[in-house]
Order: structure tokens, then sequence, then C-alpha cells
């Protein structure tokens, strides 16, 4: 029997691997350095996004959002049990990366 992929709160499926907005945490470097993955702010509260390709974060949010690529399995396993926004459809979310903030964050994670 083949191996299913976990399931988002809503019920649908996450592929093997997803593109996640995120980004390191300003400041922090070297050993101590972390990640933050973005959350969008929904009316029923806060929620994971995750997109099936690379194409589709940029075009949704930008070619400057930062991104890292996860297992769906390790997305679907963070602490805190939120729902998973796949591909969220136009509107969802706010585009809030441009290139003057991204050169910031790169002057500061040095």
């Amino acid at each position: 029997m083949a191996a299913t992929a976990p399931a988002t709160a809503i019920g649908s499926a996450l592929p093997p691997r997803v593109v996640v907005p995120a980004h390191p945490r300003p400041g922090v470097a070297g050993a101590d350095a972390r990640i933050e993955i973005e959350l969008a702010r929904l009316d029923a509260g806060l929620a994971l996004i995750a997109y099936t390709t690379v194409a589709k974060l940029i075009n949704q949010r930008g070619r400057f959002q930062p991104w890292i690529e996860l297992p769906g399995q390790t997305l679907a396993q963070l602490p805190g049990a939120l729902p998973v926004l796949l591909d969220p459809v136009d509107g969802v979310v706010d585009v809030v990366w441009t290139a003057e903030r991204l050169q910031a964050l790169q002057e500061v994670s040095r």
C-alpha cells in the first residue's frame, strides 16, 4: 500500500515538497540562526502558507519574497497545528517584500 501525504486542516494532502515564504531571523547568525516561517492572518486566525512551485510563490508574492523548500510532511508536523493554505488564491495574502526590505534583511543578517 502506498504511503499518503499528510492532510491539511481542510482535508487536502500536501505534496512531497512545498515552497514556504520564510526568512532568516534578523540579527541572529551562525549556530544560533533561525528561520521565521511567514504566516497569513485570516478572519479565522493564523495559517501557514505553502506553494507547490517557486513560480507560484513568485507570481503571487513577488520576486523579492524569501522562501525555503520543505518536505510537506515537515510543514504538516510543525508545532501549533495551524491550517495550511496550499497555493492560495490571489488576494488572500499580501506582498510584503520589496528590494529595499530584502536589502535591509541582508545587512542585519551578516
